[in-house]
């Protein structure tokens, strides 16, 4: 492993099992363990705290795996550097280094503006917040016109759930759902609505989701064969646990 004489960012070079990887290291006061991020075909390395020495040794023993997710995000198409799906529609995404944290879309392209390290964490949070918007607008319209009173809405970054209902009327949603079709985002919003009346899986609870979503069925085997892939976007991460 190579240092570079470069302070602002930290770059270290992993050259042991091949053509020389360049790794930013950056510390984080909010990071609890040692965490290798690889974004599209950068790679970068989080330490929680001040002892790089541990950080460099965990590095080195994750070569091995760091240049096997590179070569599988750039080989497969749904871990794309160039698009990125929104509600369905398919948008040419183009990071521009700046000091502003700005997103913005015009026709069919994605423009982000930010420093270059934080330029996923400022899609991200754009995401989430278009995503908030619509939902919110969806889950206020069908709250008026079927009678389903809810408390409040909350984005997500769960691992395993689309979205929950809570007994104290809570309706939560993960923020990969902005990935996914629109039809498929409204079956999700209907099918935590519904548990607003019925809370289990019940005959009652499908029924009412039929009748609110009649095409629920498409919907719902989209997101069991799809639904993986909306992982995939834009980060892969690797902590040390």
């Amino acid at each position: 492993m190579k240092f570079k004489k470069k302070l602002e960012p930290i770059l270290v070079s992993l050259d042991r099992l091949g053509d020389p990887i360049d790794v930013q290291v950056r510390q984080s006061s909010k990071a609890k363990r040692i965490i290798i991020k690889i974004q599209h075909q950068n790679v970068e390395l989080v330490l929680p705290n001040k002892n790089i020495s541990a950080g460099y040794k965990f590095l080195l023993e994750k070569e091995y795996w760091i240049r096997r997710k590179l070569q599988v995000s750039e080989k497969e198409d749904y871990v794309n550097t160039k698009n990125i799906p929104l509600f369905g529609k398919e948008y040419l995404l183009l990071n521009v280094d700046s000091i502003r944290n700005k997103v913005q879309i015009k026709e069919n392209v994605i423009y982000v503006d930010s420093l270059p390290t934080y330029h996923n964490k400022t899609l991200v949070k754009f995401l989430q917040n278009k995503l908030l918007v619509e939902i919110t607008d969806i889950v206020n319209r069908l709250s008026k016109q079927y009678q389903l009173k809810f408390s409040r809405i909350k984005i997500t970054n769960a691992k395993t759930r689309w979205g929950s209902c809570s007994s104290n009327l809570i309706l939560r949603f993960n923020w990969r759902l902005v990935f996914a079709p629109q039809e498929v985002l409204n079956y999700v919003i209907i099918h935590e609505m519904c548990h607003l009346v019925e809370m289990n899986h019940s005959k009652p609870f499908w029924d009412l989701v039929a009748k609110l979503c009649p095409e629920y069925k498409t919907a719902k085997l989209w997101l069991k064969e799809n639904g993986s892939n909306l992982h995939r976007y834009l980060q892969i991460e690797y902590g040390l646990r």
